[in-house]
Formats: structure tokens, sequence, C-alpha cells
């Protein structure tokens, strides 16, 4: 087997999970989830000090009902 030692720029790493085109990405796949589980869903964006994570959650009495009874939200990821 070979030696091959790799070291990660964790800046670098900071700064693209950080990244408009990383928050774009996460912002669609986000919307894709949303219309396949159906109304009452939002997403919204959250900024960490090492990322940015995109949130869905329920916004109605309604789909929490349906997440709960059916996984929806869980469902709509695949």
């Amino acid at each position: 087997m070979s030696k091959v030692k790799i070291v990660l720029n964790d800046a670098g790493i900071k700064a693209f999970l950080k990244s408009e085109s990383v928050v774009a990405l996460g912002q669609s796949w986000a919307s894709q989830v949303i219309e396949r589980a159906g109304n009452g869903y939002a997403s919204h964006c959250k900024f960490y000090p090492e990322r940015t994570a995109i949130i869905v959650s329920t916004k109605t009495k309604g789909a929490l009902k349906d997440t709960l009874e059916n996984n929806t939200l869980l469902k709509a990821l695949k």
C-alpha cells in the first residue's frame, strides 16, 4: 500500500460550506423536497460557524399531523 497523506485546508472547507453556491444548491434541494411533500411545508436557512444548513419543516398543523402519522418529510427525501 502507498503512504499517501492528505492534508485538508480547514479554512477553505469552511468557506466552501458557507459559500453562495452551496446555499443555492441546498435551497434547490429543499424546494424539491417541499414539492414532493405537498402543501404546508417551508424551508429556512440557518447559518452556523462552520457551515450553512437548509431546514425543511412543517408550517401548518395539517402538515405536522401528516408528517407524524405518515413520515411525509422522510419519504419526500427519497
